[in-house]
């Protein structure tokens, strides 16, 4: 028998009496097409590939450029918690222009 655990709250998730929610996050860069398109013809593309080779050296850099799919357990109620707040941002209050 496979046992699961929840990934915020690390209590065992009895499959039997308790749901398991998985969450599944895909981390990608955007690109706007419309700024490929914008790109001035002058460039010099030799020396932007020189540049891009000699950061791809740099783990960090390379790294970041990395799509990243991530899965987590949830039980019910930390799934009930990050579905209000899948951020988990703290609230911030608004005041109005008076």
């Amino acid at each position: 028998m496979i046992h699961y655990s929840c990934d915020l709250c690390k209590r065992e998730i009895d499959t039997d009496n308790d749901q398991r929610f998985v969450i599944r996050v895909d981390i990608s860069q955007d690109i706007d097409p419309a700024a490929l398109e914008a790109a001035d013809d002058d460039r010099d593309y030799l020396d932007e590939m020189q540049d891009a080779l000699q950061r791809l050296g740099d783990d960090e850099y390379a790294a970041d450029l990395v799509d990243k799919q991530l899965c987590f357990d949830l039980c019910s109620e930390c799934a009930r918690k990050f579905a209000k707040n899948p951020l988990g941002a703290g609230r911030q209050i608004e005041f109005s222009e008076n």
